[in-house]
C-alpha cells in the first residue's frame, strides 16, 4: 500500500511541476492545410492537444493541452457511437467566435469540430484524429446569405 501510494504521489509531482519543453513532447500538433486563405484572425493556425478521454458513462470529453487550454472550453460531445466492443467513435465541436451582429453588419462564427475513436475505456489516441473549423461569415446579417468554409488540419 505504501509502494502504490509513493507512486500515486511521485506521479502526480513530475506533471505538477513539469516545464513546457515536458508538456510540448507530449502533444499531438495539427496544422492548418493549405487552403487558409479565407481564414480569420480566428480561425486557429495550429492546435495541440496532449490527451483526449471520454467518459462512457456520462457522455462527457475532455481534452487537455497546456499551450491551448481556450481552444476545448465550450467542448461538447455532439455524438458518440459504439463501433465495436473495443471502440467508439465520437465528434465533438467547440465555438470558437461569434459575432453575429443583429444590425444589418459583419458577422463571423467560428466552430471546432473534433472526431475519431476512443477505446472501451474511454482513451483516445490524439495523433488519429480528424480536425476542422467551420466558418461562417456575411458582411450584411440582414440581407446577405453566409458563406461556410471548412478548413483541415493535418497531424505535424
Amino acid at each position: 500500500m505504501k509502494m502504490i501510494l509513493a507512486l500515486v504521489v511521485l506521479f502526480i509531482g513530475f506533471n505538477l511541476f513539469a516545464d513546457p519543453e515536458d508538456h510540448a513532447s507530449t502533444q499531438a500538433c495539427y496544422a492548418l492545410q493549405d487552403n487558409n486563405k479565407d481564414a480569420s484572425v480566428n480561425v486557429p493556425t495550429q492546435v495541440c492537444l496532449e490527451s483526449l478521454s471520454i467518459s462512457p458513462e456520462y457522455a462527457t470529453i475532455s481534452i487537455y493541452s497546456y499551450f491551448f487550454p481556450n481552444l476545448y472550453k465550450n467542448l461538447k460531445l455532439m455524438s458518440f457511437v459504439r463501433q465495436t466492443e473495443d471502440f467508439y467513435s465520437f465528434s465533438a465541436s467547440s465555438l470558437l467566435h461569434n459575432d453575429w451582429k443583429s444590425g444589418c453588419d459583419n458577422g463571423e462564427s467560428v466552430n471546432l469540430v473534433i472526431s475519431g475513436q476512443v477505446d472501451f475505456t474511454g482513451l483516445g489516441n490524439v495523433d488519429e484524429l480528424n480536425i476542422t473549423v467551420e466558418q461562417q461569415v456575411t458582411n450584411d446579417t440582414c440581407h446577405s446569405t453566409s458563406r461556410q468554409y471548412i478548413f483541415k488540419y493535418v497531424k505535424q
